[in-house]
């Protein structure tokens, strides 16, 4: 139980077998409130052991995809968000950004709530993560504008992708 993993954790279980051998197992009772037995048992592979149960890591991506299922893409952005940013790392949607407006002057008006909200939250001295939530919601209704405009349909034709690049 108490290895050196050999491989990247890939699966919730790896992760806390790896927490286990370099956090120490005393160490994640305390930090999660429960017995060096439960946490053997998170650490424990599934299809190996009938004493797995799940974990914190399992029951925060379900509660992730309830919120998902519900509607409710953007608190569960939000809380992808609070652990990338835990390790110095930022989200970003890889589905296609769909813009929300009918053309690309009311998109770009779209731009300017997430953008004031933004800048009110900095000039208030806001709780940085209420900042990094404004700045990640601005730049998600930019990357629409800036998505219809490539498409090109602001009426003038797309930006060939070769001379993207060269406006600057």
């Amino acid at each position: 139980m108490n290895r050196e993993p050999k491989a990247p954790p890939l699966r919730s279980w790896q992760v806390f077998s790896a927490g286990i051998y370099h956090i120490k197992k005393d160490v994640l009772a305390r930090m999660f409130g429960v017995s060096l037995r439960q946490v053997e048992r998170w650490a424990a592979d599934p299809d190996t052991t009938e004493s797995h149960q799940k974990n914190p890591i399992d029951r925060l991506e379900a509660m992730c995809r309830a919120f998902m299922t519900r509607g409710q893409s953007e608190i569960a952005r939000i809380i992808a968000a609070r652990l990338a940013y835990v390790v110095n790392c930022e989200l970003r949607d890889v589905d296609d950004v769909e813009p929300s407006a009918e053309t690309i002057q009311h998109e770009c008006l779209e731009d300017y709530p997430p953008v004031t909200r933004f800048h009110a939250a900095i000039n208030e001295y806001r709780d940085a993560e209420q900042v990094r939530h404004f700045l990640a919601e601005a730049k998600r209704e930019l990357n629409e504008t800036y998505q219809m405009y490539l498409r090109g349909e602001h009426g003038k034709g797309g930006v060939p992708a070769e001379q993207e690049g060269q406006r600057d």
